[in-house]
């Protein structure tokens, strides 16, 4: 069974949701290739990802750490068309 949280109890305390480059190692090969010239790594996409979803922002609230944010966008939207 792939588990990306060793340790819940303590990962429930912690923020900002973010996925280490170790646990990103074990999910790497389930997620599809990067397409074209791409300014970020797969793993900051993720956390960027995840970061919206856990904060409940529009995408534009995206912190600048994370990417940017109409990249990012426009990226989702291409991969989810891309499984339609």
């Amino acid at each position: 069974m792939l588990t990306l949280i060793d340790n819940p109890a303590a990962f429930a305390q912690s923020a900002p949701i973010e996925i280490t480059a170790e646990q990103f190692r074990r999910i790497e090969d389930c997620l599809p290739r990067q397409l074209g010239n791409v300014g970020m790594t797969k793993l900051e996409f993720i956390n960027a990802i995840l970061h919206v979803a856990e904060q409940g922002y529009k995408w534009r609230g995206l912190p600048k750490r994370l990417g940017n944010w109409h990249f990012i966008h426009f990226a989702l939207i291409v991969e989810a068309l891309r499984y339609c």
